[in-house]
């Protein structure tokens, strides 16, 4: 039964004195029996490497939201098999607590994208220099992704959202928009410039805006946040690595995630959730940013 990768991670798992699962919030899901399926093997996965009598713990991580009780006693009871779970922010923290995760069990920790700081703004500018941001006026980034299915009318409202407010913006002030993609996984069909290019039509001022279309390596993706006057980052980790650039950032929270690391930095005024976007409200927040 146990064939080619999946024999290669049982395998690797035999071999471990100590399992890690680090960073992000793969430990959720709705209601579509695809969400049920990753759930049930993502914790199977963690009930496994208890089972072969390693240490397993998760580093840096964001837990839920779940759609029903029965996927939070699941999940409670594969955590609480756990020896160690660190979480970024606060909203998980409760979560854990009220779906029975034993307390001694939960730690405090923060996203690990906070202490990463390649050496990457010079070549990055450069970079951009070279794609017509002189810098010579005010650079505004944008991050974007595919937050809910292609066919749901709240992402399509998302991105006549961001559109509009690009339209604003440009309207009365003198700046560069760059939008950046920051994920572009298209096996996983989860490739932002795709959100870019539904987008495109919606932007009056072409002229005006700068629509990257390359992959990077995530250490230049860093260096391209490094170079931006402010940042409206869909992404959460855009966010992250624009704000340890002391960057001014608005977050679009698609998951609780963004919304508890944002309250955790005292910036829990500059998100706005993405389900609720308006142009003009993302405007209004924007504008606070100069204030």
């Amino acid at each position: 039964f146990f064939k080619g990768k999946l024999q290669e991670f049982t395998g690797a798992i035999k071999e471990a004195d100590l399992i890690v699962g680090v960073g992000g919030g793969y430990i959720l899901a709705g209601n579509s029996w695809h969400d049920w399926i990753a759930l049930i093997i993502t914790l199977t996965e963690v009930w496994y490497s208890k089972r072969m009598g390693k240490k397993v713990i998760l580093e840096a991580m964001s837990i839920g939201p779940f759609a029903s009780s029965w996927q939070e006693k699941l999940t409670a009871k594969v955590l609480n098999m756990l020896d160690g779970i660190y979480i970024r922010e606060n909203i998980s923290y409760k979560l854990l607590k009220k779906i029975g995760v034993e307390t001694s069990l939960i730690k405090k920790s923060v996203d690990l994208a906070f202490y990463f700081a390649p050496k990457t703004k010079t070549k990055m500018k450069n970079y951009l220099m070279k794609r017509g941001v002189f810098f010579t006026k005010p650079v505004l980034g944008i991050t974007v992704k595919k937050c809910f299915p292609l066919y749901d009318p709240r992402q399509k409202a998302y991105e006549q959202a961001i559109a509009g407010f690009v339209n604003i913006v440009l309207k009365d002030r003198d700046m560069k928009v760059v939008f950046i993609p920051h994920v572009t996984a298209s096996a996983q069909n989860d490739d932002d410039r795709q959100i870019i290019q539904r987008i495109k039509p919606l932007l009056i001022y072409k002229e005006k805006t700068l629509l990257l279309m390359d992959e990077y390596e995530y250490r230049d993706i860093k260096g391209i946040y490094e170079n931006l006057t402010w940042l409206i980052g869909t992404r959460m980790h855009s966010v992250i690595f624009a704000y340890t650039a002391q960057v001014p950032v608005v977050a679009i929270a698609y998951e609780p995630k963004t919304n508890g690391i944002m309250e955790t930095l005292g910036l829990q005024k500059q998100v706005l959730n993405a389900g609720e976007l308006t142009s003009t409200v993302l405007f209004s927040v924007f504008s606070s940013l100069n204030e």
